[in-house]
């Protein structure tokens, strides 16, 4: 099965900014603390783990 555009047939699709327009991806993106977020117990060890550059790095001490 194949999803076709309505429109114009067309399969594609693109994740745009909507700040600047240009495509975004994982490369392109990064993680910022959101609205919802707050300081409490771990949120320090998790924040230095994404900084180290893996999530999953046992390297880091809390």
């Amino acid at each position: 099965m194949v999803l076709r555009h309505s429109d114009c047939g067309a399969v594609g699709v693109d994740v745009a900014c909507t700040g600047c327009g240009d495509s975004v991806s994982a490369a392109t993106l990064h993680a910022e603390p959101g609205p919802g977020g707050s300081a409490g117990r771990g949120t320090a060890l998790i924040g230095r783990r994404l900084a180290a550059g893996s999530a999953t790095d046992e390297s880091v001490s809390p």
